[in-house]
């Protein structure tokens, strides 16, 4: 299907995806200055019933103009339009320039509470606007979620119009769907073909636990009896935090946040109370689920009577010691060697990693060296409140944070530049072919305006990026390539006097050029 321009206007460059129900292609529009790209669905229905198309055909539009409306969200991509042509159907919605989400949660790679949390409330403030629209996604999952260069905000794709105009009751029999989803990240409902609302809360929920254990969903352990996910003892994570996540991913849906806005305020009321201070260690049993609704009073007022009562043991306890004058410094001291010896490979560590990702030639030599800055904040991480060089240690890492945020953008710029140096390769090869095959002016001419294409790209590609030292003999190359085209166009329109071979014989000829 390539090269294929739908509707006189999209021209399909690339296949992105296939699934049981239709493809997904990487598309140009021609009639937009510059032929930004987009993306196109094809629905391919294997029952070529009219009945069936009739209804497909309705619910597609009525899938169209839902898709019109969620894409008012700027986290959202936006519908450009909606068509048939030749009995089947499109949709072409924006393309996202950016990386998919699964690219940041690598295997056996923890984040932090805060940062897998940030990344909860961003995705559930999204949800809440789909949610708003009564809008069951039904595959939420780190691949299709976006992180748009542009802005480093995530954007959330794939609405699956397909996916609903072929199981959103096409039979009109009841309420039940065909099971669409991806393992790990469907709840019970969902697989049995009932999706609710909530069914996008778990997805998210399951997002949050991939995030914290470095996990896919699907290899966490399963209770036996509940059938719930034993998360906690691979995780470092507060009780309270604890609790919004096993009320997002509950096996009962009754038991889980309804909705992406009641699972939004359970997450905003934590991070409005971070001084939370019971801790699931990896090595503490996990506690079954509890029900998000009710009241967590009892929860603040156990921890204030446990620090109450720790309050009273540890003025116990010291108190003779300062009459007697005894009491061993042998372990606070042992304790404070092993923070300073923390901090100092902290300091190694991020030292290290800050010098080599700047002198780094390979975007992969800078992937490690976002590692080890983060094996620094992690060491500091474990530095305790009550150690005398917690202040020290603090400091430290918020410095650190801040250079990984830096680490990241200049990440994010890598995948950018090398994305549009793909691309001009891309089309740059496309013209070769195209040149290499023509037999007219018109297709020579198509071939130059790929190139004048990939030239435009490679321009793009920002000054200070890895993929800029390739760029100047790329532009250089293709100007040359060019200007080879533009002379065989050149030839072909001036062919010039004809050879003597060309002429008739001067015995047949009257008047003109002949040959002897």
């Amino acid at each position: 299907m390539s090269g294929q321009i739908l509707d006189g206007r999209y021209r399909v460059t690339a296949p992105l995806g296939s699934g049981s129900f239709g493809q997904t292609y990487l598309a140009e529009d021609t009639r937009r200055p510059g032929q930004p790209k987009c993306v196109v669905k094809q629905l391919q229905l294997a029952d070529p019933d009219p009945q069936i198309m009739q209804t497909a055909r309705r619910l597609f539009k009525t899938e169209a103009e839902t898709l019109e409306t969620l894409g008012e969200h700027p986290q959202i991509p936006r519908l450009l339009a909606y068509f048939e042509e030749k009995d089947e159907l499109y949709i072409v919605q924006e393309f996202i320039y950016g990386h998919p989400l699964s690219d940041e949660l690598l295997p056996d790679r923890r984040l932090l509470s805060a940062q897998a949390f940030g990344l909860v409330s961003e995705i559930l403030e999204v949800l809440e606007f789909v949610h708003g629209h009564n809008v069951v996604h039904r595959d939420i999952k780190p691949s299709n979620i976006i992180r748009r260069h542009q802005d480093n905000k995530l954007v959330l794709i794939d609405f699956g119009a397909v996916k609903q105009v072929t199981a959103g009751g096409i039979n009109g029999r009841g309420s039940r769907t065909v099971t669409i989803g991806t393992p790990g990240y469907m709840p019970t409902e969902q697989i049995e073909g009932f999706p609710h609302l909530s069914s996008d809360v778990y997805a998210v929920g399951a997002i949050g636990l991939q995030a914290l254990t470095g996990l896919e969903p699907d290899r966490l352990p399963r209770d036996r009896d509940t059938d719930e996910i034993m998360w906690r003892q691979k995780a470092q994570v507060s009780e309270d935090l604890a609790e919004v996540l096993d009320g997002m991913v509950s096996r009962d849906r009754r038991q889980r946040y309804q909705s992406a806005t009641e699972a939004l305020q359970a997450v905003s009321s934590w991070q409005n109370n971070l001084g939370a201070t019971v801790v699931c260690s990896p090595s503490s049993s996990p506690n079954p689920p509890s029900t998000p609704k009710q009241t967590k009073v009892w929860i603040y007022t156990i921890a204030a009577t446990i620090g109450l009562g720790i309050l009273i043991v540890s003025a116990i306890a010291f108190v003779p010691a300062m009459i007697e004058g005894l009491g061993s410094k042998e372990q606070p001291e042992r304790v404070e060697e092993n923070d300073r010896l923390a901090i100092d490979k902290a300091k190694d560590h991020a030292s290290s990693a800050r010098t080599q990702f700047e002198n780094a030639q390979r975007i992969s030599e800078l992937y490690r060296e976002r590692k080890r800055m983060e094996e620094a904040i992690g060491q500091l991480q474990m530095i305790p409140g009550s150690s005398r060089l917690y202040s020290e240690a603090h400091s430290l890492l918020t410095a650190y944070q801040g250079q990984l945020r830096s680490m990241n953008g200049r990440l994010d710029k890598e995948k950018y530049a090398q994305q549009l140096l793909d691309e001009a390769e891309a089309i740059a090869g496309e013209a070769k072919s195209d040149y290499a095959a023509a037999k007219n002016i018109s297709q020579l001419e198509g071939a130059g305006a790929k190139l004048i294409q990939a030239i435009a790209k490679l321009k793009q590609i920002p000054a200070d990026s890895l993929a800029h030292k390739v760029k100047h003999n790329k532009v250089a190359q293709y100007n040359r390539e060019l200007d080879s085209i533009n002379g065989e166009i050149e030839k072909r329109r001036s062919p010039g006097p004809p050879s003597n071979q060309d002429l008739p014989p001067c015995t047949l000829t009257l008047w003109g050029n002949c040959r002897e």
